[in-house]
């Protein structure tokens, strides 16, 4: 089976569906916190194993439904004060696959995971880790240099070899950022 084969699965298996349902319904009632819990799914507890795993599958995906749904699950169990330090590194490691290091950055500075996670990973992970810091980096004027997540690394990859670019894409793609 491909990597896109299973993504394409997963995204349609009832099973996983009605977890994501029951943790991004948790995750919109979180925001805010007067709300009354009327209804017996906020009393699920979010089986944070099986979702990452998930997360993990569907993070390096160019399906944007498969993106979205794993970037949700790594926030949402950075934001759950339940998750053991191991879930929370693991939805750091997700963030990266998503080549996300400013969330990975403001999920820090908001003490939702420690700092030196390079130092927590094992070998093959901290190998990917230092692949997907080069890949997503992007070189700018003189010295200096972003990590740019994918949208900002294809813009950037295609203004340096064309000579005319057009950009539309949602408003949390970080077309303010690369400018």
């Amino acid at each position: 089976m491909s990597r896109k084969t299973l993504q394409e699965w997963l995204l349609s298996d009832p099973h996983f569906q009605s977890r994501f349902d029951a943790l991004e319904k948790e995750a919109v009632r979180s925001q805010f916190p007067h709300l009354k819990k009327y209804e017996s799914y906020f009393e699920i507890k979010a089986d944070w194993p099986y979702l990452l795993f998930c997360a993990s599958v569907l993070a390096p995906s160019n399906i944007p439904e498969a993106e979205e749904r794993s970037l949700r699950i790594a926030q949402s169990a950075l934001a759950d004060g339940s998750t053991l330090p191991t879930e929370r590194d693991a939805a750091l490691v997700i963030l990266d696959a998503l080549a996300n290091r400013r969330a990975i950055k403001m999920a820090q500075l908001r003490d939702y995971a420690p700092n030196n996670l390079e130092s927590r990973l094992g070998a093959i992970q901290s190998i990917d880790w230092l692949r997907r810091s080069i890949e997503s980096r992007i070189q700018l004027y003189g010295e200096r240099e972003i990590h740019g997540n994918r949208f900002q690394q294809r813009f950037w990859e295609n203004a340096s070899n064309s000579r005319w670019l057009s950009v539309s894409a949602p408003t949390s793609a970080g077309k303010s950022f690369i400018l």
